[in-house]
Parts: C-alpha cells; sequence; structure tokens
C-alpha cells in the first residue's frame, strides 16, 4: 500500500498517483487529466522552490490588483 496526500505526491520519493490510482469512484479521462496537470504543477512548484502557475499575467497586473 502506498498513502498519497492532496498534492498527489505518495509515500515513494519523488513518485506521483493520479485518476484511478486514487480514486475508488471518479475515475473518468478528464478528471484523471485534471489530476495529472495539479501534480505536475505541485511538482513544478516544488523544483522552483515558489509557487507556479500555468497562465499569464499581465504586465499591468500588480499596479491593477497589487501584490497579493
Amino acid at each position: 500500500m502506498v498513502d498519497v496526500d492532496v498534492t498527489m505526491e505518495t509515500s515513494v520519493d519523488d513518485a506521483y498517483a493520479t485518476g484511478a490510482m486514487v480514486r475508488a469512484e471518479e475515475w473518468q479521462a478528464v478528471i484523471s487529466a485534471g489530476d495529472g496537470a495539479a501534480a505536475a504543477l505541485n511538482i513544478l512548484t516544488r523544483e522552483r522552490g515558489e509557487h507556479f502557475h500555468d497562465f499569464d499575467v499581465p504586465a499591468d497586473a500588480e499596479a491593477t490588483f497589487g501584490d497579493d
């Protein structure tokens, strides 16, 4: 048995589990794809040492919305 946390990381070093591997009932392709995308963002965040997002931020975002 391998434990999986909310970030999709398992109790095995550098191993992630998604989709049908972590869901007893809801394991349709689109859910598995979303789980995989979430795991990828968590991996990138860990590798970079800072929060990673996969969308563009407008150049004036900080002036418009603040830095929070």
